[in-house]
């Protein structure tokens, strides 16, 4: 096959496909950060930020401790 003939068949493939390719990716993506998130400590890994009294009762679930409630400073 000629160059023309590869360049012209990659242009009508990429036509095609990209379409679909950013609803897979983000898809994925989401997959992927759920289960992350779904893992003990996993949102810290993913970057999910938690208000101070929700990562204390987080880390006590994980650890089996007791919660005990403080007032917000």
């Amino acid at each position: 096959m000629n160059a023309a003939a590869l360049l012209g068949a990659g242009l009508i493939l990429r036509a095609v496909l990209v379409p679909f390719f950013h609803p897979l990716m983000v898809a994925l993506l989401g997959l992927g950060v759920a289960a992350a998130a779904d893992r003990p400590g996993g949102a810290a890994r993913t970057g999910l930020v938690l208000r101070r009294r929700e990562r204390r009762a987080a880390r006590a679930r994980m650890t089996g401790a007791a919660v005990v409630e403080r007032p917000e400073p």
